[in-house]
């Protein structure tokens, strides 16, 4: 196949404080990736101009991108509008597919996982509460155990996991009790591309499904705390 004839794919998670891009020839697992870690915040103007850096580190071109792979949560209700919305935008009118997957798969791809174990990704929800993203991993790979909800964090040690899994970079890892933290596994380095194919979330059949997939875990209203008083007239 010629440089012109070949095609892409890319994984892209921005609902965590750094943003993360990967893009490789489409199914060439065993050739060269090409990666972006960038921090995020809420500005996000420069996010598409370090994925065209990355893109052009390895002569590919966006337009050939033909399958995107983005994070849907939890995490920052703004990043993973950001990511949802550049994604939407760069396979609009194109012949390119686009699907959602959760944030957690960028966790637990690189892990040892044994047969039949059930995994929490935690992410941090303020307030004295983890976001917890239940998964269990079978013949077929991983598998949603439930839907991500908020959970306090003294109640963590009583949920029916076997691991925890937690960003290393996390500062709620201080706050976990002791009997979490004697379960838990702290990621060093967070990879965009455990997102092309993460075992037990393949590709639809049908493109047509995949515009379901394209929905951000919202685990609660993005303002949840009590608005501050006015202040008092002088």
């Amino acid at each position: 196949m010629t440089k012109a004839m070949q095609t892409y794919e890319a994984a892209l998670d921005t609902a965590g404080a750094r943003a993360v891009f990967a893009v490789r020839a489409t199914g060439d697992t065993d050739g060269p990736i090409w990666r972006m870690d960038v921090a995020l915040g809420r500005e996000s103007a420069g996010l598409l101009p370090a994925i065209v850096t990355c893109c052009e580190a390895g002569g590919v071109a966006l337009g050939a991108i033909t399958r995107w792979s983005v994070g849907m949560g939890p995490g920052s209700f703004t990043g993973i509008r950001v990511g949802a919305s550049l994604a939407m935008g760069l396979v609009a009118g194109r012949e390119a597919r686009l699907r959602g997957l959760p944030s957690g798969l960028l966790l637990l791809g690189g892990l040892d996982v044994a047969a039949g174990e059930r995994l929490a990704v935690l992410n941090d929800g303020r307030r004295g509460q983890a976001i917890v993203s239940r998964f269990s991993y079978g013949p077929d790979g991983f598998a949603r155990a439930a839907e991500p909800l908020p959970v306090a964090l003294a109640d963590l040690p009583a949920l029916a996991v076997d691991r925890f899994v937690l960003r290393a970079d996390d500062p709620m890892a201080d706050a976990l009790p002791q009997a979490v933290r004697d379960r838990l596994t702290l990621v060093q380095t967070v990879d965009a591309a455990h997102l092309f194919a993460p075992a037990g979330f393949p590709w639809a059949d049908d493109p047509a499904d995949d515009a379901a997939t394209i929905d951000p875990a919202y685990v609660r209203p993005a303002v949840f705390v009590p608005p501050a008083p006015p202040p008092l007239a002088v």
